[in-house]
């Protein structure tokens, strides 16, 4: 057999293994939906086995697989997302705070969505640039722009991958982004990432689901479930405590000691926070660490 044909079959089969781990992955997460959805009596039966079926998919399933079930979710409800719909006051009460720290400057707006926040930084008289890797998300959002008369520049880009000719005096990511990062590693890299983007003597926002949101019996039991499956099905191994997937979208419960320890490991100093009650996002307002504004 040639290099080639054995290259190919190789592919054939990592391909096949991707699939069927989105599959089950995802048919667990829906049956899971369905189960939540119950009465409120009904609930306190169909919860725990919801909360076990969500754990076995997120031991069957790569953090590839999961960023790919994702992105499905995501383009299954583009009216879920519009911004005529989908209200959130959250940022409303950090943008007294942002604008006392930092009253004007060019913001960029990663994980914009269809342009909801976008319009209330423009408003305040921030200069915002924003991105999301989806493209459907982007052409949605310059529509809203238009027919809300705000102005903001959008552009189709990944967060990990985005090149703007100079950094920002403001570094926005969307509510919750950061629970949404899979990983010790990967959150590391996000907020390298965030230096990269903004100025020395900038401003960076991130925001997560604390873990105070969670029972620590539930935590407890969703990880050794994930955990079990992960080592049976030689899926994710690395499964940590607090991370969960529902509704078709991934959120790690992080503890407030955890998100603190892990932005300042990373040469961030925090200067402000804005705190959530149960799964209201708590947004932390982030500074380089005078060690590393120096360099």
């Amino acid at each position: 057999m040639s290099s080639t044909a054995s290259v190919t079959s190789a592919q054939r089969r990592e391909t096949a293994s991707k699939t069927w781990r989105l599959l089950i992955g995802r048919s667990l997460c829906d049956l899971a939906s369905r189960l939540s959805g119950r009465g409120r009596v009904t609930r306190l039966v169909a919860s725990p086995i919801a909360n076990t079926l969500e754990a076995i998919a997120l031991g069957v399933m790569h953090p590839k697989d999961v960023d790919q079930m994702v992105c499905q979710t995501y383009q299954s409800r583009p009216n879920f997302y519009d911004p005529h719909r989908y209200e959130l006051t959250y940022e409303a009460r950090l943008l007294p705070v942002l604008v006392e720290h930092r009253p004007k400057g060019k913001m960029l707006d990663a994980f914009c969505g269809q342009g909801r926040e976008a319009k209330l930084f423009a408003e305040a008289g921030y200069d915002v640039v924003a991105i999301d890797r989806l493209q459907w998300m982007i052409d949605a959002a310059k529509r809203y722009a238009k027919e809300s008369e705000f102005d903001a520049k959008f552009e189709a880009a990944d967060f990990a991958r985005y090149q703007p000719l100079e950094p920002f005096d403001i570094t926005y990511t969307s509510c919750w982004m950061y629970s949404t990062v899979q990983g010790t590693a990967a959150r590391a890299s996000f907020l390298t990432r965030l230096k990269e983007l903004t100025r020395q003597d900038g401003l960076a926002v991130v925001s997560y689901v604390s873990g105070r949101s969670d029972g620590r019996a539930g935590v407890l039991a969703r990880w050794l479930i994930s955990r079990v499956v992960g080592a049976i099905a030689f899926g994710n191994r690395d499964i940590e405590r607090g991370e969960r997937i529902y509704t078709g979208l991934f959120w790690h419960h992080l503890p407030d000691e955890v998100a603190e320890h892990e932005v300042r490991q990373s040469g961030w100093d925090i200067v402000d926070r804005v705190e959530g009650e149960q799964m209201e996002p708590t947004f932390l307002l982030l500074r380089r660490a005078t060690s590393e504004a120096a360099k």
